[in-house]
């Protein structure tokens, strides 16, 4: 994989991770709050191509209250 492309993944998981521990997350409840919010960012749309702008936030907005405290 190429270097830029770490780069930015790492970036990305490092502000979601921020995010979580600013409301209180830590250990493995935030490791893996982190990755389901990434992996669902990333592949919602290749796995759910047909779901409509309107549709994708409201599931985002639900997901953000399912993976906060």
């Amino acid at each position: 994989m190429d270097e830029r492309v770490k780069a930015v993944i790492r970036k990305r998981k490092q502000f979601v991770e921020d995010a979580f521990a600013e409301l209180g997350v830590t250990g493995t409840d935030l490791e893996l709050r982190t990755r389901l919010f990434i992996a669902y960012l990333m592949w919602n749309g290749v796995t759910f191509p047909r779901t409509s702008a309107t549709r994708s936030r409201d599931l985002i907005s639900s997901l953000v209250r399912l993976l906060t405290p």
